[in-house]
């Protein structure tokens, strides 16, 4: 197939990522290759060596036309994108439903560790144009969702707040699909389980519509969508209100582990590198598995190596002052106790072996006596002198061995 004229413009630092149509090649961190209509145009990005560095990283292709004015095709390298546009040119059931179908894209993010290819055939000119970043922020977020979800998912699924937003917004999105579940019991005598699945599969293609239209209908018929979104979100919490939030234990355990899962599956694919991402997310689940006596233990110890406190030693001049200072503010307040009329002195008094000293030391008298304080000194000045004492008998011992 003959490649279509191409125009190259590099922008911002060279990576080594590629955007290729045929001979054409181009490396950057933004590139755009300009197609012609009529012929179908392949472009591939080559793979990324994986690391660390590029957890968050992402590559996305991107289109200047409208969905509906070209057909695009998918795939690892540009045979498998050639095969299926053979298939789909000569295949009437293919080509008609990719007319029908509402999602189809003008961006298409592609692993930027893997080949991928897509292969454009439009009416007209078109540019396509390849943006690869270092760190997707969405990605980030993904997973910051992801983790905060699993560690909140106990406290959300218990919660009336959650129970009714989730009611409202499930009534507004999924309306006409949850419509057809209430009247399924209703009309199935009468239409058969083929009416059934198709109601099923006509009311699911008019909420997906929808939602791809989103936009359009916003700016064209925006008091239809005030409107829809103000009923279906009212019926949706009368319902809720009716029927009551879910109150028993196993259905709440089963909202806490479906949000968990969910939690779990957004940490999962919060990156294209699925080595890293699924590493943390079995790490997760992993670590709630361990009993809580481990996790104290070991969140114990990883604060006493991380956080461990500074302890200042006291020099022994210190201790003394400490311990001089501590003890006369002891004395100060036992002194201010026995003096209150909540201490009861009259009851002390019966108790103490020596009334008249008791009374002396709340009048303010030191708590020691003279002869005490000397018998503590003799017995201070006897204990300092034992150890020469015994250190000087040692060294004459060993002088007459």
């Amino acid at each position: 197939m003959t490649a279509p004229p191409a125009m190259a413009t590099l922008l911002a630092l060279l990576l080594p990522i590629t955007l290729c149509s045929e001979h054409v090649v181009l490396r950057g961190k933004v590139a755009e290759v300009t197609g012609v209509k009529g012929e179908l145009a392949v472009y591939c990005t080559e793979a990324l060596a994986p690391s660390p560095a590029l957890t968050f990283a992402s590559s996305s292709l991107a289109i200047s036309l409208s969905a509906d004015r070209f057909t695009s095709y998918t795939g690892t390298n540009a045979s498998e994108v050639e095969e299926s546009h053979i298939l789909a040119v000569n295949s009437l059931t293919t080509r008609a439903l990719s007319s029908l179908v509402p999602w189809r894209a003008t961006t298409w993010r592609l692993s930027p560790f893997h080949q991928g290819c897509l292969g454009i055939l439009a009416e007209e000119g078109y540019t396509v144009t390849l943006q690869f970043r270092h760190v997707n922020y969405h990605l980030v977020v993904a997973m910051v969702v992801g983790l905060a979800l699993y560690h909140t998912a106990p406290r959300l699924c218990r919660s009336t707040t959650v129970h009714y937003t989730s009611a409202v917004s499930l009534g507004v999105g999924l309306s006409l699909i949850l419509l057809c579940y209430l009247l399924q019991a209703r009309v199935r005598g009468v239409v058969g389980l083929g009416g059934v699945v198709t109601a099923y599969l006509a009311s699911l293609y008019g909420v997906t519509s929808g939602w791809y239209n989103l936009p359009g209908l916003l700016r064209e018929q925006a008091h239809w969508v005030v409107g829809y979104t103000l009923a279906a979100g009212t019926v949706s919490a009368g319902l809720l209100y009716r029927l009551g939030p879910p109150a028993h234990p196993r259905t709440l355990d089963l909202l806490q582990w479906t949000l968990q899962a969910l939690g779990l599956a957004s940490v999962a694919m919060s990156s294209h590198h699925p080595l890293y991402s699924t590493s943390l997310a079995l790490a997760v689940l992993l670590w709630s598995i361990v009993p809580g006596w481990i996790k104290a233990r070991a969140s114990t110890q990883v604060r006493r190596q991380l956080w461990r406190p500074r302890v200042k030693l006291l020099t022994e001049e210190e201790y003394r002052e400490q311990s001089n200072a501590e003890t006369r503010r002891a004395l100060e307040d036992l002194r201010r106790y026995c003096q209150s009329p909540s201490s009861n002195p009259w009851k002390t008094v019966t108790i103490v072996a020596n009334p008249s000293r008791f009374a002396e030391f709340v009048e303010g008298s030191p708590h020691l006596t003279e002869e005490e304080v000397m018998t503590y000194s003799t017995w201070s000045s006897d204990d300092e002198g034992d150890p020469r004492d015994q250190c000087t008998e040692d060294e004459s011992d060993d002088s007459e061995l």
